[in-house]
């Protein structure tokens, strides 16, 4: 046996769906974050947009 057989044969031990609340209240904050951001600071154009003809 190699050792790649080796380890995936192995069945995953980490239980995603008993942190599901978790990553999603995480989720839902960075989503909020990112539009009070977008709210009160408001979107910068870069060279791209501010210049040109």
């Amino acid at each position: 046996m190699s050792i790649i057989t080796k380890y995936l044969d192995k069945k995953p031990r980490f239980d995603f769906m008993k942190y599901y609340k978790l990553g999603f209240i995480f989720s839902l904050a960075m989503i909020v974050v990112a539009g009070l951001s977008l709210h009160f600071k408001g979107l910068r154009y870069g060279i791209d947009f501010t210049g040109g003809i």
